[in-house]
C-alpha cells in the first residue's frame, strides 16, 4: 500500500471516528466496529514506514493473494449445494470458499 492509498485510508477513518462522536453529519449510519477492527483503528497512530526488503516481500504477498484471474466451470449441482452448506457454515461466501480450496489445492 503506498503512502497515498494509506493517507487516504487514515483520513476516512478519522472521518468515521468524528461521525461516531457525532461531529460530522452524515446520512449513513452509525457503524459498530469489532474488537479487531478497533485495535487496528487505534494502531494507525502507530504506523511505522517500512523500506527495502521487507517492503518488497509486503507487495510480494499481496501480489500473491491479488485475484485477477475469471474462472468459469460446470459443476454437479449437488456438489455445489454441499460446498455452499459448508461455506454458510463458516460464514463465508461459497465463491471465496472454492477460491480458498482452490489454493491450498494449487499451493500443496
Amino acid at each position: 500500500m503506498d503512502k497515498i492509498h494509506f493517507q487516504e485510508l487514515v483520513k476516512s477513518i478519522r472521518e468515521m471516528k468524528q461521525i461516531q462522536k457525532g461531529k460530522l453529519k452524515n446520512s449513513m449510519r452509525k457503524i459498530k466496529l469489532t474488537k479487531e477492527e478497533r485495535a487496528i483503528e487505534q494502531s494507525l497512530e502507530e504506523f511505522v514506514p517500512v523500506r527495502g526488503r521487507e517492503y518488497e516481500e509486503i507487495v510480494a504477498a499481496i501480489e500473491q493473494w491479488k485475484k485477477d484471474a475469471v474462472l468459469n466451470i460446470r459443476v454437479n449441482r449437488y456438489d455445489l449445494e454441499s460446498i455452499k452448506q459448508k461455506a454458510k457454515k463458516l460464514g463465508i461466501k461459497y465463491q471465496t470458499f472454492i477460491s480458498e480450496i482452490l489454493h491450498k489445492v494449487a499451493q500443496a
